[in-house]
């Protein structure tokens, strides 16, 4: 897994209160590169829960995201969605580098939510991480 290079501010969230994520190399150098091409109204566009640009935010979810999505034949797949899949992911998936799992405090943090029974709404446990549990267990 790559290591974390980098945070992502946010400055008010939905809840009001500032927040930082930590971003993957990747993560890093795709803000650098959104950074580099258009500057910060790109990368944080939101401000009180509405957006500051709206007919920017609208432009790229219709001329990126909708397109995206259907290319790769999911187009009901919701932005929202992908916080879900984050969440099974880091729950069935993410190690720490001595082999331990993710907690789901862990997660609750990343993914900014105030409770642990909000993380457990969004983190789902996938038929296939169960089985593989079970083979594991002898």
């Amino acid at each position: 897994h790559p290591e974390p290079t980098g945070e992502l501010e946010i400055v008010r969230s939905k809840t009001g209160k500032k927040r930082w994520i930590p971003l993957s190399e990747e993560g890093a150098a795709t803000v650098q590169r959104l950074l580099a091409r258009h500057g910060e109204r790109f990368v944080v566009h939101t401000l009180n829960g509405s957006a500051t640009r709206q007919g920017q935010a609208h432009v790229w979810y219709q001329g990126r995201y909708k397109p995206a999505v259907r290319a790769i034949g999911l187009p009901d797949v919701r932005v929202h969605d992908l916080r879900h899949s984050a969440a099974t992911r880091w729950l069935t998936e993410a190690m720490h580098e001595d082999g331990r799992p993710a907690t789901e405090r862990e997660i609750q943090e990343l993914l900014g939510h105030s409770s642990p029974q909000q993380t457990q709404r969004y983190a789902h446990l996938t038929r296939e991480h169960l089985h593989k549990l079970m083979r594991k267990f002898r």
